[in-house]
């Protein structure tokens, strides 16, 4: 025999008894979570909470500034490789058969 198969048999022997004893261990206890407050609405309300009030005031700001200073002309794009005009036609000779 080996010394590693003994090695190998030996090492996976250990490893399975300490999983053995790790699942029959007691677990800890955890405190107990607090729970948080709930309060339901109905679909009336919630519709008239996401509208908004209507008669809000508007903000005037007279100094706000565009998100950018100037708008720059379109660019055109260059072509990288020139387009293949003239294909050369690929024909095969089909009138012997290969061996």
């Amino acid at each position: 025999m080996k010394p590693g198969m003994t090695v190998s048999c030996v090492a996976h022997a250990a490893v399975l008894a300490w999983a053995l004893m790790a699942i029959s261990a007691t677990p800890m206890e955890a405190p107990p979570v607090a729970s948080l407050p709930v309060s339901f609405i109905s679909e009336k309300d919630f519709s008239q909470l996401t509208k908004g009030v209507k008669n809000a005031p508007q903000l005037n700001v007279p100094d706000a500034k565009p998100l950018a200073d100037k708008v720059d002309a379109e660019k055109s794009v260059d072509q990288l490789a020139p387009k293949v005009v003239d294909k050369p036609e690929i024909t095969t000779d089909t009138s012997k058969p290969q061996a």
